[in-house]
């Protein structure tokens, strides 16, 4: 399909269009949406949103497709908008294979789609496109053939780099037994301490040739508090004779933020080191006990309750700067927030920590000028409203 004009301003409301909760900017043109439409089955739209009407564009799947199929940001340049599609025969994504979608940022005319296969199944996480060499490389998990990506773990790191053709150009894949554990550290048993589950937030490719991969562990496991609850519930109500239930409005089962996990590949992806930061454990309460933690690891990243805030880096990538927001257990003061930044200057990694008083409520940071973050301090006052400060804070690199 190729894409349509679309005209800008307010839209009306479509029982038939669901738009994703994310919106995604491309700088000094505007921004990226999508939604799920319903069509023989179940197809897309990608949607660019201009300041100017007359430079909006929608693209849409085919109406008459016999697969659902879905659509994903995964990066963009001025020029260039990179799409991960998702097919499927039936709803419930078995035998589901991957795309890749170029669209014209300036037309929105496709340029190309690369049908990925069903030989080695992946799941896309992150990219990034080099113009100068007309090369865009797409990363993320690989696994199993029959494995259910939703479910399963995966077997290891995969990344392809396709020219603007859309043909691939090379192909690497990196096992966690193989390539991966030699890299992490040794538990008390003597194996490699390998966390259950990675959520990459970016990918980056530095002035040096190097390519960094921003991860953060998570696992799923039962909440204690949640146990207790439920089971004074069942005591009080004297409902389902005592049993622990489960629903999507209170179960039992939390998702456990870790700490974040620095992958650091040469310009041909070969691994060359993890490093990991720590940081205090988070929890987030997902839609149900029965989805599985990469199911309830989607959820959290829309509420936004992953640390990881953000990635700044100046022009010629020289300087990257990787921010999150750690609430920290301190001993003998009141537990407060920390801002962490994980710097990657000349070839070496440094970090840098903001401390914030115990008596901060609630802190939020967002991208401000390069080396720079601004900061949102709220506290919530009784029988008063609420205060708020702002400002900037310079980051040491």
């Amino acid at each position: 399909m190729q894409g349509v004009r679309a005209r800008g301003g307010s839209r009306s409301f479509d029982k038939n269009k669901i738009y994703s909760p994310s919106i995604f900017a491309i700088p000094s043109k505007g921004f990226i949406q999508y939604a799920s439409v319903k069509n023989e089955k179940r197809g897309y739209i990608v949607e660019f949103l201009a300041p100017v009407r007359e430079n909006a564009w929608k693209y849409k799947s085919d109406r008459k497709a016999e697969t659902f199929q879905s659509a994903g940001y995964i990066t963009a340049t001025q020029n260039i908008l990179i799409s991960k599609i998702a097919v499927s025969k039936n709803i419930f994504g078995k035998d589901s294979h991957n795309s890749i979608l170029a669209l014209d940022v300036n037309t929105g005319k496709k340029i190309f789609e690369t049908d990925l296969g069903t030989k080695v199944p992946v799941d896309i996480t992150n990219g990034f496109i080099d113009e100068a060499n007309k090369e865009i490389t797409v990363f993320g998990l690989y696994y199993k053939k029959g494995d259910k990506i939703v479910k399963d773990k995966s077997k290891g790191l995969f990344a392809y780099a396709l020219d603007f053709e859309g043909k691939i150009k090379t192909t690497k894949y990196l096992s966690w037994e193989d390539n991966v554990n030699p890299f992490l550290p040794m538990d008390k048993r003597g194996k490699s301490n390998n966390p259950q589950f990675l959520y990459f937030h970016d990918i980056i490719k530095t002035k040096d040739g190097k390519i960094i991969a921003v991860g953060e562990q998570f696992y799923k496991a039962v909440s204690g508090k949640a146990v207790a609850l439920k089971m004074l519930s069942s005591i009080i109500t004297g409902s389902s004779r005592g049993r622990l239930q489960s629903s999507s409005k209170g179960g039992v089962s939390k998702l456990v933020i870790g700490d974040l996990s620095l992958f650091t590949f040469d310009k041909d992806f070969n691994l060359e080191g993890v490093n990991f930061v720590e940081k205090s454990k988070s929890d987030f309460y997902g839609p149900s006990d029965f989805s599985s933690a990469q199911v309830i690891a989607l959820f959290a990243k829309i509420e936004g309750a992953f640390d990881y805030s953000f990635t700044q880096t100046n022009e010629d990538h020289s300087i990257i700067i990787i921010n999150y927001l750690d609430y920290e257990r301190r001993t003998g003061e009141k537990n407060g927030y920390t801002l962490g930044a994980i710097n990657y200057v000349d070839g070496s990694f440094t970090t840098d920590k903001v401390k914030f008083d115990g008596e901060v409520d609630k802190v939020k940071i967002f991208p401000a000028k390069h080396g720079y973050v601004c900061i949102v301090e709220i506290n919530h006052q009784k029988k008063k409203m609420n205060t708020l400060k702002m400002r900037l804070e310079k980051i040491n690199y």
